[in-house]
């Protein structure tokens, strides 16, 4: 995690509890063994994901900024990736909690596509798809026309 801002005690630091990414699973963590990721800004602090670990409660007016640089093992994935499984042309017919679930939502930092949520992204790619379709169309009449756009039916 690099800090984009200074990190404090008072403006919500991400609390560690050191050593606690080698418990058993039946270790559970308390409150007084977290400490605050304290550090200026610019300064990047790396732990494994396993580690416990939470943003601090943030007691200014400021905001507290950082990047978070994740790497996941391409092995882990859902069974079924639901984004990829649902055709676009079945998106307006499903219920918006539905599409929730199946993961056509932001969860808080997290699921973007090209920076934008999933369902705008889909949007985004069926533009960009009609609009290659279009320039394959006309590529394709130039070249049948002998420099002439023939007159086709359109997509």
């Amino acid at each position: 995690m690099v800090a984009l801002d200074p990190f404090t005690a008072d403006n919500g630091a991400t609390t560690l509890i050191p050593g606690s990414h080698l418990w058993p699973d039946s270790r559970l963590p308390s409150r007084s063994e977290m400490i605050p990721a304290i550090m200026p800004a610019g300064s990047m602090v790396y732990f494994l994901n396993t580690l416990w670990h939470s943003g601090g409660a943030n007691k200014t007016s400021q905001p507290r900024r950082s990047l978070t640089v994740q790497y996941c093992q391409p092995w882990i994935r859902p069974i079924e990736n639901m984004i990829v499984a649902v055709g676009w042309e079945d998106l307006d017919a499903i219920p918006k909690r539905l599409l929730t679930l199946l993961g056509f939502s932001l969860n808080e930092f997290m699921g973007y596509v090209d920076g934008r949520a999933p369902r705008t992204g889909v949007e985004m790619r069926k533009k960009r798809l009609v609009e290659w379709a279009i320039k394959q169309k006309e590529l394709e009449n130039e070249k049948g026309g002998g420099g002439k756009l023939r007159n086709e039916s359109k997509l």
